[in-house]
This record gives structure tokens, C-alpha cells and sequence, in this order.
């Protein structure tokens, strides 16, 4: 090893005799070992895509944000409603048709809904846009998983009934979501990441079901606080620049198989990733309404 440092120096300087160089020399060697440490040991840290600015063809300031997802239409996925807020005039998250005139979405959507009907929220089919066209339903019961912890998000489902608009579009629920399984999600992108003078137009990606250590890795912020339930799973995807929206539906072989969760994503990882419920060990729960 010395005769190598040696033959290094002597090479660069030629002058081995140079205390100056010798020492510049080594100074570069021990920063490359040390900045090469820090690439392979370094946290990955996951932050939120922000807009990026640019100037418009009018000259005043303007924001984007890159998307690469594939927009698609409600044709192929009727079963998919959106959740709105009557008041506030914006998309709220995405629902699923599980049964005549019964929705199944994220517990955690209903936060800000007003009373058991929930009057201030409603539901639009039909439709690829969440901010227009289809048919408006009212929500007549709001039923949350008796267990919903809000605090770590664990069961937290809900089922949302309708009015007299009969929901004919229902998808059926598949069997559990293991490891390795990959399919379509669905959802609309999520509110405060929409262009309020713009459409927001329904969203498919494709997805993978990853070891939950994957998410344990990568969840950064508030979101490693909290721990994985037993039913919930890991979930990446393959494309860039999507956010995914809580009670967006998993679909596998044309059944449902998980809900969206967490609608947040690590951006700047390899991978994309969220967070999902399993919905087969919740069937008990969801038949006890819908069959009734």
C-alpha cells in the first residue's frame, strides 16, 4: 500500500520530495473515499414533488408539474365514483362501486364530512372527470369500520350509501393481496395537487405489491410514524410524476384486491410508493350492509 501511495504521488508531482503536493494528493484520495462512503451509506430522504416555474408565452409567472401518468376513461372502470365537496367545489377522493347504491372508500376521506349523511359531500358516476359531467348521488349513511384508529390508520374503510340513483357498476372483490402481485390503480389526482381552472381527469398506473420493509425504508416524515396493520401493503409504481388518491381502487384479473390508503409518494426513489388496504379480510364487515 505505500509503495503504491508512492508510486502515485511520484507520478502526479514528480517530486516525491514535494511535502505540499504529497499532501494535496492525499487530502483528494481521502475525499473521493469519503464522499464515495456517503453515496452508499447515505438515508434516502422522500420529499413531495414540487412545481417547478416557468415563463408563460403571456410573460407572467406560471407553475407545472410533469405529469407522466396515462390518463384513461371511466368506460373500461365504471365501478370508479368520485368523492366531491359540495361547498367547496373540489374533488375530495376517489370511491368504489361495490354494490347497488353502496361505495367503499377511505375512512380517512371522511374527516371533514358533515354529520352521518355527510350533506356536504356527494358522489359523481359515471364520469371521467371529477370536477364535471355524470351523475350527482347524494350520501344517505356514512358507515366507518368500527375498529378505524385514526391516529395510525388502521381499518379504515368506510362504506358510503346512495340515494335512489341505483349503482349498476359494481367490481367484485378478489382474494387477498400478496407479494409479488401486479395489476392496474385507479384514482383521480388528489386535492391540492389539481389545477382548480383545469379538469382532473381519471388516472391509471400500474402497480406492484412489494415486502413491507419496502415502505418501512422509504416513508419518510409523518408517514413513518406510522406503523403497517397486519391487512395493509406495500405497493410501487411504475410511473413518474402521479400521485395516488386515497380510496383508489387495486384491481388483479378484473377484481378488487386493495384500496389506496396513503396518498403520498416518494419522488425522488427509484420507486414510487403508497400505501394500500387489503379488502378481502374486511368482506364479513362490508356484506353485514351491503345484503341488507
Amino acid at each position: 500500500m505505500n509503495k503504491f501511495c508512492d508510486d502515485f504521488v511520484q507520478a502526479i508531482c514528480y517530486d516525491k520530495k514535494t511535502g505540499i503536493c504529497a499532501g494535496v494528493v492525499l487530502a483528494v484520495i481521502l475525499g473521493l473515499l469519503s464522499f464515495s462512503t456517503y453515496l452508499v451509506f447515505k438515508p434516502i430522504e422522500c420529499v413531495e414533488d414540487k412545481p417547478k416555474t416557468l415563463f408563460s408565452l403571456r410573460g407572467g409567472l406560471g407553475f407545472y408539474k410533469e405529469v407522466k401518468c396515462k390518463e384513461t376513461s371511466i368506460v373500461g372502470s365504471p365501478f370508479v365514483v368520485a368523492l366531491i365537496d359540495r361547498d367547496l367545489h373540489v374533488h375530495v377522493c376517489t370511491g368504489i362501486i361495490i354494490a347497488q347504491n353502496w361505495v367503499l372508500t377511505a375512512a380517512d376521506c371522511l374527516s371533514s364530512c358533515n354529520g352521518e349523511k355527510c350533506i356536504n359531500f356527494a358522489i359523481r358516476i359515471d364520469s371521467s372527470y371529477s370536477n364535471r359531467g355524470g351523475t350527482i348521488n347524494n350520501i344517505t349513511l356514512v358507515v366507518r369500520h368500527p375498529l378505524y384508529e385514526i391516529s395510525t390508520l388502521d381499518n379504515a374503510l368506510a362504506l358510503l350509501k346512495t340515494d335512489g340513483h341505483v349503482l349498476h357498476h359494481k367490481i367484485k372483490i378478489g382474494p387477498p393481496l400478496e407479494v409479488g402481485t401486479k395489476g392496474i390503480l385507479l384514482g383521480w389526482s388528489p386535492h391540492g395537487k389539481v389545477d382548480l381552472h383545469g379538469d382532473n381527469t381519471l388516472k391509471k398506473m400500474y402497480f406492484k405489491a412489494e415486502p413491507k420493509i419496502i415502505c418501512s425504508y422509504r416513508l419518510k416524515g409523518d408517514y413513518l410514524k406510522i406503523p403497517l396493520s397486519e391487512h395493509a401493503s406495500c405497493i410501487t409504481l411504475d410511473e413518474e410524476g402521479c400521485y395516488t388518491d386515497p380510496g383508489g381502487p387495486l384491481i388483479n384479473r378484473n377484481k378488487l384486491v386493495a384500496m389506496v390508503i396513503f396518498g403520498k409518494i416518494c419522488y425522488n426513489c427509484d420507486s414510487q410508493v403508497t400505501i394500500a388496504t387489503n379488502i378481502y379480510p374486511y368482506i364479513e364487515f362490508i356484506n353485514k350492509f351491503i345484503n341488507n
